[in-house]
């Protein structure tokens, strides 16, 4: 069922809210009154007249919200027999000073976000019903005088509601295009993530998938008493591995073209704890993303995945920042058994060509890397220098 009031009043549901949340303060302002004002002969039936009515309507609003098939009820025409109502109390319990008619700046503040289309309609019609019931006792001492303050006290109400409803328009407007933005978003990285697997997945199977293939039935041959060229299996291994590199990479650079740096670090050090390595924290430090990114995630991951392998760590960290100078500063410390010149040199020569190959990366791009082994553990820091295009930038 559309709840949708005609003339485009609160959204779906909510409007029928809005309007029981009408009735419960219009009951309310009703009791205050009778509270604050002494009662008249007429005032307690008057009131329990409108009690009745806020019942009866809130009644069918609820249960036309609760979707039981209820034929909607509610909606400008209640809001002009409220006006009818309280005007009619106000006639039978003193006219013009009436304490009822306290009840009538109830009416723009309940009904401006909801009546909208007929606001101006509905609260000029209260206005003018309390003037013609005040034109009936006009010669009472002081009547003019109390007719025309409250008059005037109705028209500061009726602004200042509908000034609060178009704030409160406006900000669910606000809030409805950025939940739509966001959705929009979402769906369109979502979109671009299922395209890049795909690609991802069609590289895998024509590149790496085959060498590795290629090399196990190679090897099958060799069990089966057939001689084959070890040199070329090992040769084929390599250019697989390689391959599968170029994809890890690949895939940082996608996470880090739709998220950005502290997106991509946080993938590969997620990654690495998944394939069983230490729990790691990423800080990644104000101004420090730029033109080396790319390589910053790539050093991370080595790093990381070496942390993994060899150093026994509890804990690693990650954290990028920007030096004085501009240089980016990329740390990888773990608390594991530290590593030693003479433990990277063997692992280079046992064929571990990941640092030596970080290391020359690291170089061709302007940049070093230090390793400061401490106890316990080691932490590793690469400085690439500031990329001549973002000279000048600020930091």
């Amino acid at each position: 069922m559309d709840r949708t009031p005609p003339g485009g009043a609160s959204p779906g549901g909510r409007w029928w809210r809005d309007v029981i949340a009408a009735r419960v303060v219009l009951l309310l302002v009703a009791m205050a009154v009778v509270l604050i004002g002494p009662a008249g002969p007429w005032t307690w039936p008057a009131i329990g007249v409108v009690a009745a009515w806020v019942a009866v309507t809130g009644v069918v609003a609820w249960r036309a919200a609760s979707g039981d098939g209820t034929r909607r009820a509610i909606g400008v025409p209640v809001a002009f027999i409220d006006v009818l109502v309280i005007l009619a109390g106000v006639a039978t319990t003193g006219g013009t000073e009436s304490d009822m008619r306290w009840l009538l700046l109830a009416v723009p503040a309940t009904w401006a976000a909801i009546a909208t289309p007929s606001f101006v309609l509905l609260a000029g019609s209260a206005a003018v019903g309390y003037a013609v019931v005040a034109a009936t006792d006009l010669g009472a001492e002081g009547a003019l005088e109390t007719a025309v303050r409250f008059l005037v006290l109705y028209a500061g109400a009726t602004v200042f509601a509908r000034l609060a409803a178009k704030g409160h328009a406006r900000a669910d407007a606000m809030r409805l295009t950025l939940e739509r933005s966001r959705a929009e978003h979402a769906e369109e990285l979502a979109a671009r993530e299922r395209l890049h697997h795909e690609r991802l997945t069609a590289r895998l199977h024509d590149g790496p998938l085959q060498l590795v293939s290629s090399a196990y039935q190679d090897i099958e041959e060799h069990r089966a008493g057939e001689e084959i060229d070890f040199a070329l299996v090992s040769d084929t291994l390599q250019r697989s591995i390689a391959a599968m590199r170029d994809m890890t990479r690949d895939l940082y650079a996608s996470v880090l073209d739709d998220a950005g740096l502290a997106a991509a670090l946080g993938h590969a050090a997620a990654q690495v704890q998944q394939q069983g390595g230490p729990p790691v924290t990423v800080e990644v430090g104000v101004s420090s993303s730029g033109a080396h990114d790319g390589l910053l995630v790539a050093a991370t991951h080595e790093l990381l995945t070496n942390v993994r392998k060899h150093a026994h760590a509890t804990h690693a960290s990650v954290v990028v920042s920007r030096g004085p100078d501009g240089t980016i500063v990329l740390a990888v410390r773990d608390d594991g058994v530290g590593m030693t010149p003479e433990d990277r040199a063997d692992a280079i020569a046992r064929g571990h060509i990941g640092l030596d190959a970080t290391g020359r990366r690291v170089a061709s791009a302007g940049g070093r890397v230090r390793y400061d082994d401490g106890e316990p553990g080691t932490t590793v820091v690469v400085l690439v220098p500031e990329a001549p295009d973002a000279q000048g930038a600020p930091a």
